[in-house]
C-alpha cells in the first residue's frame, strides 16, 4: 500500500491509519486484523498474511470499547449484591459496530480462573454482532464474595473490561 508522510490524515494519529481489516462473509462485516508496517524510506506500508481472503486497508475513526452490562435473571441484582447459589447471571455485549468474535475471544473468569467456554452461552446470529447476550449459570456455589471478569474487543480493535462483584447466598 502507498504512503505519504505529507498527507495530514497519515500525519494526524499514525494509530488510526494502515489498519488492515479481513471481510468476514456470514457476518457482513470488516474485522480488525493487524496494524501495518511504515517504511516512510520507501513510501509504503507492507502487511503479512498467513491466510488468503478479502482484505483492505482502512482508517479508523472508532475509538469507543464495547459496554458491559449484566443482570441476574429473576432477581433484582446490584454490583457487590446477593446471588442465589444456582443463579443465572445475564450479560449483553454491545458495541455499534459490532463485537470480534473472529480474532479475540470473549473471556469470563471467575475469582481470576478463566472459565470454559463450554460453560456459558453465547447467542450469535450471522449479520448481528451489535449486541452479543451471554448466559452463565451458577452451579451449587459456595457461599461467599465472588469476582466475575469479562474482557471482549470491538471489530475496530477496542477492547472493554468489567467486573462484575456479587455474593452467594443458599436459597
Amino acid at each position: 500500500v502507498n504512503y505519504s508522510v505529507h498527507d495530514s490524515l497519515n500525519q494526524e494519529n499514525e494509530e488510526d491509519f494502515a489498519l488492515l481489516y479481513h471481510w468476514e462473509e456470514e457476518f457482513s462485516k470488516w474485522v480488525f486484523e493487524k496494524h501495518g508496517v511504515v517504511n516512510t524510506d520507501n513510501n509504503f506500508v507492507t502487511f503479512e498474511m498467513d491466510e488468503l481472503g478479502i482484505y483492505s486497508v482502512f482508517y479508523r475513526t472508532d475509538r469507543q470499547a464495547p459496554a458491559i452490562s449484566a443482570n441476574v435473571e429473576g432477581q433484582e441484582f446490584t454490583h457487590g449484591g446477593y446471588v442465589s447459589k444456582d443463579g443465572t447471571i445475564s450479560l449483553v455485549l454491545s458495541d455499534r459496530n459490532g463485537i470480534d468474535i473472529f480474532n479475540h475471544t470473549i473471556e469470563i473468569a471467575l475469582n481470576g480462573s478463566v472459565i470454559d467456554p463450554m460453560e456459558y452461552s453465547i447467542n450469535t446470529s450471522a449479520g448481528n454482532l451489535t449486541n452479543i447476550p451471554i448466559k452463565y449459570k451458577l452451579d451449587d456455589m459456595e457461599e461467599e464474595t465472588y469476582f466475575l471478569n469479562i474482557n471482549c474487543t470491538d471489530i475496530n480493535g477496542n477492547n472493554a473490561q468489567k467486573t462484575i462483584k456479587f455474593e452467594v447466598k443458599a436459597d
